[in-house]
């Protein structure tokens, strides 16, 4: 009686492992095929942005920029060298305010910029703390493009933990300034005391035009939808009509964008040592997304993980800071030998 009942009681817990497993397996799937209400499920969002002149014919009065840095992990999303994606802000009474980023630049030390915009008031998103998604929202991002541990179904679901993340990770425009003063000392530049990086434009003012203008070169291709609106991105017209209407299934087997290839030959990094510095399975898995058509989506969470590339993107803009370091130490010691040289040619005179 007594084996029968420990093996009943093994069978049991056998049992209990098993549902723990698919309940686990479960959730996880669960998880990844969430795609909650901030997502840009329209491909069109995620490689273009509305033309100014819809803001103008909107009505909108006055919009907020300022910006951050695109984690390197985030290149699994950039369609030719360019990209949009998502952001959320919480203000002190709980609103939630979103808008918009697009990939803006390489700065002098090897990072992405992003320019965020706001379609409102400086006021308004002050004080606000903001956090950044990639394009399907199943990644979270702090504004100085660090990851964070976050689930997107619980986020949109469960205000507490919305919470929780947005007072735990998310940065206000202060502190983001703080942040860009620190990085600029860190780089040996000494910034003004009233620096800041954000800027409210009013529209129309020659702010607004100086705007329009730089987004032009960013973003050099308009186009005109469907229902009469026009946008701007950084496609010419055949590539973003490819695009533009190839609608994500999401459906766990054809999910995301297609024909959108990850932009190997854009990075100033990229070359014959790509092999040896990150491991050939990396590498070859970069190669593979490149140029086979199975490769497909845009978006991080697509039918292949695409987000399995990461870690080689943020290895590769690693090597590439650190050799920009490198450069910049180069240049500390050119400069002290001409110092110096200069310094004995006065006395030999």
């Amino acid at each position: 009686m007594a084996k029968m009942a420990k093996g009943v009681r093994m069978k049991s817990l056998k049992r209990l492992v098993i549902i723990f497993v698919l309940f686990s397996l479960i959730s996880c799937v669960s998880t990844r095929e969430y795609i909650p209400k901030h997502a840009l499920t329209d491909p069109t969002d995620s490689i273009s942005v509305p033309h100014p002149i819809e803001l103008e014919k909107a009505g909108i009065k006055t919009i907020t920029t300022f910006q951050g840095l695109l984690d390197p992990g985030l290149w699994v999303e950039v369609v030719n060298a360019g990209g949009v994606w998502p952001f959320l802000a919480q203000t002190s009474s709980g609103e939630i305010l979103s808008g918009y980023a697009y990939l803006f630049g390489l700065t002098y030390w090897g990072d992405w910029q992003l320019q965020f915009v706001f379609l409102g008031d400086y006021k308004k998103i002050k004080t606000a703390k903001i956090l950044y998604f990639n394009r399907d929202a199943g990644f979270c991002y702090q504004l100085h493009g660090d990851q964070i541990k976050y689930d997107p179904k619980k986020f949109e679901n469960n205000i507490e933990y919305q919470k929780s993340l947005f007072e735990k990770y998310g940065k206000n425009l202060k502190e983001m300034d703080e942040f860009w003063k620190e990085h600029l000392v860190q780089k040996g530049l000494e910034p003004p005391s009233d620096f800041t990086g954000v800027v409210q434009i009013k529209i129309p003012s020659p702010k607004w035009n100086e705007y329009k203008e730089k987004l032009s070169v960013i973003m050099q291709y308009n186009y005109k939808m469907g229902d009469e609106e026009i946008r701007c991105g950084y496609l010419p017209l055949d590539l973003f009509k490819q695009a533009a209407v190839e609608i994500p299934g999401f459906n766990g087997v054809d999910r995301y964008l297609k024909r959108a290839k990850v932009p190997l030959f854009a990075l100033p990094f990229s070359g014959v040592g790509l092999l040896t510095s990150v491991g050939a399975s990396l590498a070859s898995d970069a190669i593979i997304a490149g140029v086979d058509p199975s490769w497909t989506g845009a978006y991080a969470r697509a039918k292949v993980l695409r987000y399995k590339m990461a870690p080689l993107f943020r290895h590769i803009t690693l090597i590439y800071k650190e050799l920009l370091q490198k450069r910049d130490e180069r240049l500390a010691q050119q400069l002290e030998i001409i110092k110096n040289l200069k310094f004995k040619l006065i006395f030999q005179d």
